[in-house]
């Protein structure tokens, strides 16, 4: 016999799935020609899905009637928290504080960067705080959410800048999702999903990172993605020069970062 999920329960296991799919509503109810906002009902737990409805959705999410349903065996071992802990070759990247905040062991070296130290205040980074939120806590929750959503943005283009997205890319994208502290919206999923179609630059970002240690910060993080196979593509490099010189930054601050990070997971 399986354990039951209550009705709340199942419609965030199924907004999940399409997050991680990167779709909108939209785009979901119109391959499995449903009517419109039947997701959001879904989602929402206004109504329940249907088993024909949940099969369509298995195939579009790729996944199995048992995930989709939150269907597990009562003797189950694997807890909840065991399902949201990120895989630990991504460790450092989610060290920086932009998406979970189970873990505040934050990597040594980011926070001896001197510019961000400077920023902060020598001595003054706190365990329980990330350098993300550290660094964002002067700044309104509207404005730390839009540089989330920056950040995922660069992210999304740093994993097909060299043309081609694997299962391993997905999955440190999808975890970084699950694990932010607010839910994304329809528009923000379709920006980040459009930002990983071509090379992502834009002139707003200057109005979020304005500070050094904000545009060194980012950096950091798109260089702890990319090495998180151990291995640095050549475009990802050519990449992650391009942001940080649309940014301002020099090759001096590269340098000082890649090094660090080679030094430290390599």
């Amino acid at each position: 016999m399986y354990e039951q999920l209550n009705d709340k329960e199942i419609g965030k296991i199924l907004k999940d799935f399409r997050l991680k799919k990167g779709l909108t509503q939209k785009e979901v109810e119109a391959r499995l020609g449903l009517r419109e906002r039947t997701l959001f009902d879904y989602e929402s737990s206004r109504i329940r899905v249907s088993l024909s409805v949940a099969i369509g959705l298995c195939n579009i999410y790729e996944t199995t009637l048992e995930s989709l349903l939150g269907l597990k065996k009562p003797n189950s071992k694997k807890s909840k928290t065991q399902d949201n802990k990120p895989n630990n070759k991504y460790m450092p990247l989610f060290q920086t504080g932009i998406a979970s905040k189970n873990y505040y062991i934050v990597h040594h070296k980011l926070i001896s960067d001197p510019y961000i130290m400077t920023e902060l205040g020598l001595n003054k980074v706190i365990k329980r705080n990330s350098p993300f939120d550290s660094l964002t806590k002067k700044i309104t929750k509207a404005n730390k959410r839009k540089m989330t959503v920056e950040i995922l943005k660069y992210l999304s283009s740093l994993i097909g800048a060299d043309g081609k997205i694997t299962k391993e890319e997905m999955e440190l994208k999808a975890s970084i999702i699950d694990s932010l502290e607010f839910e994304l919206t329809d528009n923000e999923v379709r920006a980040i999903n459009k930002a990983g179609v071509s090379l992502y630059l834009s002139n707003k970002s200057k109005e979020l990172f304005k500070t050094k240690a904000k545009k060194r910060f980012l950096i950091w993080v798109l260089f702890l993605a990319a090495y998180s196979d151990h291995e640095l593509a050549p475009k990802e490099l050519t990449y992650i020069k391009k942001v940080a010189k649309s940014l301002g930054l020099k090759n001096d601050d590269i340098g000082y970062i890649q090094e660090n990070i080679q030094e430290s997971i390599l």
